[in-house]
C-alpha cells in the first residue's frame, strides 16, 4: 500500500512536470525539453538509487502515466531510465546537487524543471551545442564514451554536421574521438576519413571543386579548422620555386 501511494505521488509529480514542459516546448525550445528530462532524471535517480522505491517502480509509474495522459510518448520504462542516465551523466550541471539529501526530504513530490539544470563555471562547456542536440542523440552519446572531452566532441559534431542518431552511433563505435589524433595534419584530421570529408563538402549545393564560400567566416567551423595553415603553404610554395 505504501508503494502504491509513493508511485501515485511520483506519477502526479512527473505528470505536472511533463505538462509544464509540453507548454514550454510548444514554443519550439529544445532547451526546455532537455531541462525537463534532466529534472525528471534527477527525481528518478534520487528515488531509485537510494532505495526509496522498490523494484519495478519505473514500469509501474510508466504504465500509470500512460493511463493518466493518453497518447503520451517518450516515457516508457526504458526511456525514463535514459532520463536517469542523462541526469547522472551530467550531474555536475545540477544547480542544487550539494543539497541533494535535503532536497529529497523537502521536495518529495515536486520536480523543478526551470532551476535544476544550470551551466556555469564549467571550463570549455559547449553550452550552445549542448542545448541544440536532441535528447535521443544525448542518450547515444552518454551510452558511449565516459570521458567528458569525448562527449563534448560528439556533441559538437552532431550540431556541426547535423548527424543522424544512426551516424552518431557509428562514429562512437568507430571511436572517432580518439581516431582524430592519429590523422595527418590536413582535412582528414577533423573529418574522420577521406570519404567523410568528401561527403561533408558534398552536402552543400555546389559540386566538389567549386568555390562555395566567399570568406572563411562563411565556412562551418569544422571545415575552417581543417584548412592548412596559409603561412606554411606560402613557405612551401616559396621553397619549391627556389
Amino acid at each position: 500500500m505504501d508503494s502504491l501511494i509513493q508511485y501515485n505521488n511520483a506519477v502526479n509529480a512527473i505528470k505536472t512536470a511533463i505538462l509544464q514542459g509540453q507548454y514550454e516546448a510548444a514554443k519550439g525550445v529544445n532547451r526546455i525539453q532537455l531541462a525537463l528530462y534532466f529534472a525528471i532524471g534527477k527525481y528518478l535517480s534520487q528515488h531509485t538509487r537510494k532505495g526509496v522505491w522498490g523494484e519495478g517502480a519505473l514500469a509501474s509509474i510508466s504504465e500509470q502515466l500512460r493511463k493518466e495522459l493518453p497518447g503520451l510518448r517518450g516515457f516508457s520504462e526504458t526511456q525514463m531510465k535514459d532520463m536517469r542516465r542523462f541526469y547522472e551523466a551530467w550531474n555536475m550541471l545540477d544547480s542544487n546537487s550539494a543539497v541533494a539529501t535535503a532536497e529529497l526530504q523537502n521536495s518529495e513530490n515536486q520536480i523543478d524543471i526551470f532551476h535544476t539544470l544550470s551551466i556555469s563555471n564549467i571550463p570549455d562547456f559547449p553550452v550552445e551545442d549542448f542545448f541544440k542536440v536532441p535528447f535521443t542523440h544525448h542518450s547515444a552519446i552518454i551510452s558511449g564514451p565516459k570521458e567528458t572531452s569525448a562527449r563534448f566532441y560528439y556533441i559538437h559534431r552532431t550540431v556541426e554536421e547535423h548527424l543522424s542518431v544512426k551516424k552518431l552511433r557509428q562514429l562512437i563505435k568507430e571511436d572517432a574521438y580518439h581516431s582524430q589524433g592519429r590523422m595527418p595534419n590536413n582535412f582528414t584530421r577533423t573529418i574522420n576519413n577521406p570519404r567523410e570529408a568528401r561527403r561533408a563538402v558534398g552536402d552543400y549545393s555546389k559540386p566538389m571543386g567549386v568555390a562555395t564560400y566567399k570568406t572563411l567566416d562563411d565556412m562551418p567551423e569544422r571545415l575552417r579548422k581543417a584548412l592548412p595553415d596559409m603561412k606554411k603553404m606560402m613557405d612551401l610554395l616559396k621553397n619549391k620555386e627556389e
